[in-house]
């Protein structure tokens, strides 16, 4: 947690002042992905790590931590990417 709240949350809270000014520099296509992307995010973050309580032990070592989360998200996230285009496309 941090500041009392759940990582999701704060994941979630720090993306918005960065999707107003992604509102005003990308077009529309970009910004839908780009909420797709943070939706997704915070999903994966909140199923994976929160409800199930899963806890991977890096030695306390938060900034490794952090990295592995970040990486795990991102394979997570560009796999469903990848099945959705194909759906949409095929």
């Amino acid at each position: 947690m941090l500041f009392g709240l759940p990582v999701s949350m704060g994941t979630l809270l720090v993306n918005i002042p960065l999707l107003i000014l992604g509102y005003k520099m990308l077009d529309k296509k970009t910004m839908i992905y780009t909420i797709y992307g943070i939706l997704m995010l915070t999903f994966w973050i909140k199923n994976f790590f929160e409800t199930y309580h899963v806890v991977i032990d890096i030695g306390g070592d938060r900034l490794l931590a952090s990295v592995f989360l970040v990486e795990l998200s991102q394979v997570l996230d560009s796999g469903l990417y990848l099945f959705l285009v194909e759906q949409l496309e095929g």
